[in-house]
Formats: structure tokens, C-alpha cells, sequence
């Protein structure tokens, strides 16, 4: 569970590393991609718990099967509370995603043996059934300013779960995704050595110039906080202009580009006050994709498939149906329909390596 004002801070230190440029990250500069395949990934949650598969729950506090309500939830999924490690569960919720154009999932890790890091197996071996891809989501903080932690980390992955047929890989190297808050225990050069040494597609959080140039991509998790507080037509307006800006900045340094899209958000019921983002009937994810897709960029992010706890998810549930995964469907299925995107000039004119 993560809180916004979190984001905030994160967002604005990224900015304030920009400026950092040691050997490390110089040496991050030269890599650069072009004609990446598309890919739409949404973020996963395997941390749900329940006394039948897991000892007791997990993520979901007790939840009230009469009245239907779970104390960390803010909707009652269509399949109940589960376990993550329920094989049918994972199945259930590939099938879904699958079926929605979902090319794969990044999925929330928080360390070596973790209640996340014992679905992999699981959640690898099925999304391969339905040639779906599997990276992670990269949120155990790494001790500050200890490289070695995060390399320890990455190639724990790698070794683990890279070379696995469903792994998400450019070229022949697996991507990892990385979340703000491990991101701001480390300085853009020391980054720049954990990417080196370990040999990954590394996506970070947050957009600056800095992390353009140091990562192989950058993303945002949560743009939740530019479009509250907004109607619909100031919420079209922000996003056509930071979607555009997002992938502009990657193509700027020749990395892949990455817009984030969300059906809505409220995390009301586990926050006091919390921050709520109308999905105004499904009209907030249908603009939000329109705006990404007209960016054309690399990949799409979907936050989330099953974030419950902030209300974020297009799993569905019984309050809302399934009315987000057939948006996805739509959305996802004509993006990618597009060709993957041809070299363009990087500043100063040279065109960018092909990956």
C-alpha cells in the first residue's frame, strides 16, 4: 500500500538527482532502443492470504462474507477473498487478462522468499501457458546508499526467474521495474552500477532527465495526483499534455517509453483523509487510454489489475463489474495493433543504437 504524499516527494528528489553524472551513469547513456515490441502490463498483487491456503489472511483483514465487505478493501471481488497462491485463482485472473489484451504483469516484490516471491513460480509457469510475460516490480528498499544490496537483489531474479520462457525480456536481457521508494535509497550513479553489473532492462519511477539517461526506460506508478480534483475536459487536457511529455522525454535519450493509465483511485477506507479519483463511470480510463495511445508510446502501464486496497484495480468486483476489463479489452487490443516505433533523433542529432 503506498501513500501519495510518498509519490510526491520521490517525484520531486528524481528531479533533484537529474543533475548527477558520474561514470556510472554516463556509461547508461549509450544504451539506448528502437522497434521495441509493444507491450500492455498491468501491476499485480500476490499478497493476498487466506487460512486455507496460507495459514491466516493476508491483505484483506477479516473480511464479512454475509454483508460482503472486507476491512482493507474498498470492493468485494467477483471471486471473493483469495489466496494468491491458489492455483485456480491465477489461473482465473490470467484468463481474464488475457482475454482483456493484457500482455503480461509486473508483479509486486518485496524480497528473497517473500509471501510475493513464492507466487512467481506460479504466476511465471501460467502466464507462459497463455503466452503471456512476467517482470517485477522491484519495492524492497535496498539499505541506503548499498549498491550492493539492490545487485544482490537483481541478480536473485535474473538467476531465478530470467531466464524462465515467461519472463519479459528486450532482446535477450529480462526488465525489472523499479519503484520510487527504492529508488530514493540510492543516487542515479549508484543505480547506474546495479544496471550495470547485473545486466538488466531497468524501468525506473519517475520522470527526469537524470532517470532517462541513467534507466532503460521510466515510468510513473501513480499520476493520480495531476488529475484530481479535475472534471473530465481538465483531466483530458493534463493527460494529452504529461502523456505527451513522458514519452517525449525517453525518446529524447533513446529509451523506451512508458505511459501509465488508471481506471480511478480511492484509498478512502484503509487512509484518513485518503484521496479519491472518480472514475466517473469508466469515462476517466477511457480518456486516460485515448491520451496514452495517441502518445504512442513503447508500453502502456495499468495501475492496477488487483490493487484493492487503494481501488485502483479492473479486476472485477461486485460494485463495479467487469466494466474496466472490457475497456481494456477495447484499448489495449487496437494499441497494439500499431507497429513498434522506428529510431527517432536523439538530442544533438545522433540517431540512438538499435538494442
Amino acid at each position: 500500500m503506498r501513500r501519495f504524499a510518498f509519490l510526491t516527494l520521490v517525484w520531486f528528489a528524481c528531479c533533484n538527482l537529474a543533475a548527477e553524472a558520474p561514470e556510472e551513469a554516463a556509461k547508461r547513456g549509450e544504451v539506448t532502443y528502437s522497434g521495441v515490441p509493444r507491450e500492455v502490463l498491468a501491476f499485480y498483487y500476490p499478497w493476498y492470504g487466506t487460512p486455507k491456503f496460507d495459514g491466516e489472511w493476508s491483505h484483506w483483514g477479516k473480511p464479512d462474507f454475509d454483508k460482503k465487505d472486507i476491512p482493507a478493501s474498498l470492493h468485494y471481488p467477483v471471486l471473493g477473498p483469495y489466496s494468491s497462491h491458489d492455483p485456480k485463482v491465477v489461473r482465473e485472473h490470467v484468463r481474464m487478462m488475457k482475454g482483456a489484451g493484457v500482455t503480461g504483469v509486473i508483479v509486486s516484490w518485496w524480497g528473497q522468499g517473500d509471501f510475493c516471491d513464492r507466487a512467481m513460480p506460479q504466476i511465471l509457469d501460467e502466464c507462459a501457458k497463455n503466452r503471456m510475460k512476467v517482470t517485477v516490480y522491484y519495492e524492497r528498499v535496498p539499505k541506503p546508499n548499498d549498491p550492493a544490496t539492490a545487485i544482490k537483489d537483481f541478480n536473485y531474479i535474473k538467476r531465478e526467474y530470467g531466464s524462465h520462457r515467461g519472463f519479459l525480456r528486450v532482446g535477450r536481457k529480462p526488465v525489472i521495474v523499479v519503484y520510487g521508494r527504492a529508488m530514493g535509497q540510492l543516487s542515479l550513479s549508484q543505480w547506474g552500477e546495479v544496471i550495470n553489473k547485473t545486466e538488466m532492462v531497468a524501468i525506473a519511477d519517475g520522470y527526469s532527465q537524470g532517470n532517462a539517461v541513467v534507466f532503460d526506460g521510466v515510468h510513473t506508478y501513480n499520476p493520480v495526483g495531476i488529475y484530481i480534483n479535475k472534471n473530465l475536459d481538465e483531466i483530458r487536457a493534463t493527460a494529452k499534455k504529461v502523456s505527451s511529455d513522458w514519452v517525449r522525454l525517453a525518446r529524447q535519450h533513446g529509451k523506451i517509453s512508458v505511459v501509465t493509465v488508471l481506471p480511478g483511485y480511492d484509498d478512502t477506507k484503509i487512509r484518513s483523509p485518503g484521496l479519491k479519483l472518480d472514475r466517473f463511470e469508466g469515462k476517466l480510463y477511457d480518456i486516460l487510454w485515448e491520451e496514452a495511445a495517441a502518445a504512442d508510446p513503447d508500453w502502456v502501464f495499468i495501475t492496477t489489475f488487483n490493487e484493492l486496497h487503494e481501488g485502483s484495480e479492473v479486476e472485477p468486483t461486485l460494485e463495479l463489474g467487469d466494466l474496466c476489463l472490457r475497456k481494456t479489452a477495447l484499448h489495449a487490443k487496437a494499441f497494439l495493433k500499431r507497429p513498434p516505433v522506428k529510431a527517432q533523433p536523439r538530442q544533438g542529432g545522433a540517431a540512438p543504437a538499435r538494442f
